[in-house]
């Protein structure tokens, strides 16, 4: 499994230039990663699905081999979906299964809401709602409160550490390889001041999907990560799938996130 053959490159998409990998062959599947934006976090998913897929994983803008741009303060959920539907476009490997987490749940949502002829389906992992919660400048207290005393002191290497190891847990985090730490670090600027920053704003204006959608959550994930993919299931009056682990089961339970990514695409075939 650990032989399967890596083709990576840089795409120009909508301003920026992004990172990516590709791994396998078959029908394709775009994972989406959340905060830190590092697509390293879906390589053993990817292994796993290569024998019957072809799979993207990508660095969000901005974050660690996709280049901040040059004037890039600010971000918003279309900015992101457009990123993505311009990576899938670029490669030429539309429609796709999309499989996103956390923050890349929302960006995950807004891309079948806006390009949804890109989009076979999607299956959105406790992903980060905050305009869909009663009150939506509190959905990253828990983050916030975590960085805060580092931020204080002017560390925000150390504030991203703090929220790296909130959103994976000691579990997800021991599994982190050090390269991938170091990346996701070398992304505390980013994180802290435009994707955390602006949390509270990036609203997602929900209506019913076009295409099939499958809202996950974590049994053991903390409940400020969960709510957002309850809110979700209860306005689009869907059911919950609960996976094994916390907020990042593509790296605490790689199998568990192959499997549902092969069941539901079985399921609408």
């Amino acid at each position: 499994m650990n032989n399967v053959a890596t083709s990576t490159g840089m795409a120009s998409v909508n301003g920026a230039e992004i990172y990516y990998e590709l791994r396998g062959e078959g029908p394709p599947v775009l994972c989406i990663s959340g905060g830190f934006g590092d697509g390293g976090a879906w390589e053993t998913v990817a292994t796993m699905l290569a024998d019957s897929h072809t799979v993207i994983s990508y660095d969000r803008r901005g974050h660690s081999r996709s280049p901040r741009p040059e004037g890039w303060t600010t971000t918003s959920m279309d900015e992101q979906a457009a990123d993505a539907a311009g990576l899938i476009e670029s490669l030429g490997l539309g429609p796709v299964v999309v499989y996103a987490n956390s923050l890349g749940g929302a960006i995950g949502l807004t891309l079948v809401l806006r390009r949804p002829e890109l989009v076979r389906l999607a299956i959105l992992h406790e992903p980060f709602l905050a305009s869909l919660l009663p009150d939506p400048t509190q959905a990253n207290a828990p983050l916030r409160e975590a960085a805060g005393p580092y931020v204080a002191d002017g560390d925000l290497r150390g504030a991203a550490h703090a929220v790296l190891r909130l959103l994976n847990g000691e579990e997800g985090y021991s599994k982190l390889s050090d390269a991938q730490v170091e990346r996701m670090l070398g992304n505390a600027e980013t994180l802290l001041g435009i994707d955390l920053r602006g949390l509270a704003t990036l609203n997602v204006d929900i209506v019913e999907p076009t295409v099939p959608l499958t809202i996950a959550h974590g049994t053991e994930s903390s409940e400020f990560l969960v709510v957002g993919a309850r809110r979700l299931a209860e306005v689009l009056e869907k059911d919950l799938v609960t996976l094994p682990g916390a907020h990042v089961p593509q790296v605490t339970h790689p199998l568990a996130v192959a499997e549902i990514i092969r069941q539901v695409v079985g399921a609408t075939k």
